[in-house]
């Protein structure tokens, strides 16, 4: 009974410092999308101190292109701010699996 306690509380822990670790690497990546807009605003309005219109609308054509989104995760994908919960969800639910199978 004292080994089944320290093994679910062992496991417990493994699984919230996982989440908590996950959490705090990948949090930072949500605000790569507001950066970029910055970024992009910035880049515009060094843009109209061009001599030329043309340049000012290749360079503003260009700005344009570049897309503000988040971090991808695969192909298709994009990273959502509910995917720390999602994971958290996971490994409780994969530690839970493990408790209950042994």
């Amino acid at each position: 009974m004292l080994v089944d306690t320290i093994l679910g509380s062992s496991f417990l822990a493994i699984g919230v410092i996982a989440a908590v670790f996950h959490i705090l690497v990948y949090e930072p990546a949500f605000g790569i999308p507001t950066k970029m807009e910055q970024f992009k605003f910035k880049m515009k309005e060094l843009a109209c101190h061009c001599q030329n219109n043309m340049e000012l609308a290749l360079t503003t054509k260009r700005v344009n292109s570049v897309q503000c989104i988040g971090v991808k995760v695969g192909k298709m994908a994009v990273m959502k701010r509910l995917f720390p919960l999602v994971f958290v969800h996971f490994v409780v639910q994969n530690m839970l699996a493990l408790l209950i199978t042994y």
